[in-house]
């Protein structure tokens, strides 16, 4: 976590650097969408965030340095905060979330609950392997949580120009989660990869119950979230990516931006304020350290027996 930028909200977490390049296939540097436009810079990518707001009414591009995106008009506080992301064949708007570590889209086959009457893309359930994993994904959102569950599938992933070829993500035919009311068509999770719902899934149907927390790190590298998993590949300059939400003046979407690999242009390291993270212990709740590191102390404070 970082602080000290005036009239900005900025998020940063470093993702672990593991492995050599591999599985990373280069795209054009320039990601568009009918919602914004990716670039990449010298060192790192930027990626637009959109905003999502409830009663919209109608929409206009705001400009502001070299990156642009559609900002939404309406009543109501901002709900959601989206960046497009390329699976497969079709561009999802994703909404982010610090707090999980999973990707998601809704299907095409997902009418029911959240989905009914919703206007936003669909992922062809068509295209995910048969016999494959499933994936239930909760989230304490609103005072009763919602859910999305569905199948995993597997298919190219690309965000700001970088590709990860075989990228497991949560395939939704059902969700109580009414962001997709919002043209949302699902979650970007931005969290650990101990948190994956759907790597838990994938190395459970590949291998058996996890019974040791070897068997899930060294899944991370094929079967991980997509951001750790770029990280690994050696795309990026720095294993790091930011969040930014611009807030200028009070009643005002702003735009935000997305970045991975370097800090947003314009802020400098040494106006920025670190501070550690915790860490748990095995005894706190935390994972169990892996064979190889015994003495590893993981930051996030969840079992994954459990």
């Amino acid at each position: 976590m970082v602080t000290g930028i005036p009239f900005a909200c900025i998020f940063h977490i470093a993702l672990l650097h593991l492995w050599s390049n591999s599985g990373v296939a280069a795209l054009p540097h320039g990601l568009r969408s009918t919602e914004g436009t990716s670039r990449r810079t010298d060192v790192g990518y930027d990626i637009p965030i959109m905003t999502k707001k409830a009663r919209s009414t109608g929409s206009r591009n705001r400009r502001r340095g070299n990156a642009s995106g559609s900002v939404g008009l309406g009543n109501n506080v901002d709900l959601l905060y989206t960046v497009p992301i390329e699976v497969g064949n079709n561009v999802f708007a994703v909404n982010l979330d610090t707090g999980s570590s999973d990707l998601w889209v809704v299907s095409d086959t997902c009418r029911r609950g959240a989905c009914s009457g919703a206007r936003t893309a669909r992922y062809p359930q068509s295209s995910v392997p048969s016999g494959g994993a499933n994936v239930n994904m909760t989230y304490g959102d609103s005072t009763t949580g919602t859910f999305a569950s569905g199948a995993v599938g597997l298919d190219t992933a690309t965000i700001a120009g970088v590709s990860m070829n075989q990228q497991a993500f949560g395939v939704v035919n059902d969700t109580s989660n009414f962001l997709v009311q919002f043209e949302a068509a699902g979650i970007f999770g931005l969290s650990f990869p101990a948190a994956s719902r759907v790597q838990q899934a994938v190395v459970t149907r590949n291998s058996g119950p996890i019974d040791t927390t070897d068997k899930f790190i060294e899944s991370t590298y094929t079967s991980g979230p997509l951001l750790p998993r770029i990280a690994m590949s050696g795309a990026l300059e720095l294993p790091m990516f930011t969040v930014q939400f611009q807030r200028n003046t009070i009643d005002v979407g702003g735009e935000g931006l997305l970045t991975l690999g370097k800090l947003p242009d314009g802020v400098d390291n040494s106006s920025l304020t670190w501070v550690p993270v915790r860490p748990y212990s095995v005894a706190e709740g935390g994972m169990d350290p892996p064979s190889w590191a015994p003495n590893e102390v993981y930051l996030v404070r969840q079992s994954l027996k459990s």
